[in-house]
């Protein structure tokens, strides 16, 4: 398991959690997510097990589209 900052530990499958849920929403390929969240941690300077475990706790967050 990773540790995110806060001490909180992410489950093994996180990453492709997070990948998959930027597919949907971005309608991109998993490469595209992928690079996404690889990206978005590098520009905010923020660790890729925060930066996941946000985009976790907010697609938990958002109720689903009708």
């Amino acid at each position: 398991m990773s540790d995110t900052a806060e001490g909180r530990a992410l489950p093994p499958d996180a990453i492709a959690s997070a990948t998959t849920i930027l597919m949907a929403r971005y309608d991109c390929s998993e490469d595209a997510a992928t690079e996404f969240l690889i990206d978005w941690s590098l520009r905010t300077g923020v660790g890729l097990t925060d930066v996941v475990a946000w985009l976790l706790k907010d697609a938990a967050d958002t109720p689903p589209a009708v």
